[in-house]
């Protein structure tokens, strides 16, 4: 349950429901409850928590999540961003057309 959250909440609900195409960035300090807030308002979402490790390190955890969620083999391997997004929009578009 959200508490005292309703005017974040209220502003990612909106931004969400946009047809425009935006990045949002939520900071804050450590325990506030940002990666609550953010999983409790979009529960299917994926999400990435960056930190100082190597890019291949990053896109290698970050396509893990992607590939169990959506079910993708294991074996699949990406280790750079561009390859990661691109798989990314390559499943957007299938499943749009089909």
């Amino acid at each position: 349950m959200l508490i005292g959250r309703e005017r974040e909440s209220g502003y990612f609900k909106r931004k969400a429901a946009s047809k425009k195409a935006e990045l949002l960035v939520l900071y804050g300090r450590r325990r506030v409850g940002k990666t609550f807030l953010l999983s409790s308002l979009f529960p299917e979402a994926i999400f990435f928590n960056a930190d100082l490790s190597g890019v291949p390190q990053q896109a290698a955890r970050f396509s893990e999540e992607v590939k169990r969620r959506l079910g993708l083999p294991a074996t699949l391997a990406v280790a750079k961003w561009d390859e990661l997004f691109a798989l990314v929009e390559n499943l957007v578009r299938s499943a749009a057309a089909g």
